[in-house]
């Protein structure tokens, strides 16, 4: 972590528990914006929670998410402002990964993601090229 920044990591932690042969995970926030940052956490970690769920061959169980602090940033409020009054009956939920992804399925993806991280492609990254 670069000293200098002031990104400071707003996940205090996961914690995953088992009960009734099911995998639950709650997810503790130190802070997050609740318009652009929320949702991608909710993802991540229900995405983990299934990961580990496929590796344990357990069920999923339930997700809970705490944030100590949520906000919304002032060049958030235009979106915001809109996500409030948009009536909307769109349902949306993500197709189950099949039971035999585990986590290890995952390890060309996190290389893939410390090497742009790193940028060791110096910004000529082709994402077309990185599954060939």
């Amino acid at each position: 972590m670069n000293p200098e920044s002031h990104d400071i990591p707003c996940t205090h932690g996961f914690h995953f528990l088992i009960r009734d042969s099911k995998l639950n995970l709650i997810t503790t926030m130190r802070s997050q914006s609740a318009v652009f940052v929320m949702p991608i956490d909710i993802f991540l970690g229900t995405l983990l929670q299934e990961i580990f769920s496929n590796e344990l061959n357990l069920e999923m169980g339930n997700y809970y998410h705490f944030s100590s602090s949520f906000h919304i940033y002032e060049n958030e409020f235009k979106i915001s402002e809109t996500i409030l009054t948009k009536k909307s009956t769109i349902n949306f939920e993500m197709e189950k990964l099949p039971p035999n992804i585990k986590f290890s399925h995952f390890n060309k993806l996190i290389l893939i993601e410390k090497l742009i991280r790193e940028d060791y492609f110096e910004g000529k990254i082709r994402l077309e090229n990185l599954y060939n």
